[in-house]
């Protein structure tokens, strides 16, 4: 079961780059096609972190980036940063749902990199 959601993790990690890169440029139809599944992919990362900060067992499913970013303070079994991790994605769904026309280019900007730097870390990672 863990290798399947590990598996799981990875394609997301490359669909997440690739909807970072097109969002950021606001690519037109083909590349546009995967823009829905943004918020699904947030959400699923939502579930992995609370599912993490809830047993410890649950570390290999966590987005990579919570384990080497912020270790300095520990709460628990995880860090300081999981539950930073846990609100930028909620502000990301958050905006993503209703957003006026002045606040999409930062948007865009924040989901790239956001997106880039933590599929960097789980393909590295994995």
């Amino acid at each position: 079961m863990f290798n399947f959601l590990i598996l799981i993790i990875i394609v997301l990690a490359y669909i997440k780059i690739y909807l970072g890169i097109s969002k950021f440029f606001r690519l037109k139809y083909p590349f546009n096609s995967l823009e829905p599944l943004i918020v699904p992919i947030l959400s699923f990362e939502i579930v992995t972190i609370i599912l993490f900060m809830i047993n410890p067992n649950f570390m290999n499913i966590a987005p990579a980036m919570i384990h080497f970013v912020g270790n300095s303070f520990t709460i628990l079994h995880f860090n300081f940063y999981a539950i930073i991790y846990l609100i930028i994605n909620i502000l990301l769904i958050v905006t993503n749902l209703g957003l006026s026309d002045d606040f999409i280019p930062i948007h865009n900007f924040i989901l790239l990199l956001h997106f880039i730097v933590s599929s960097m870390f789980t393909i590295v990672i994995m």
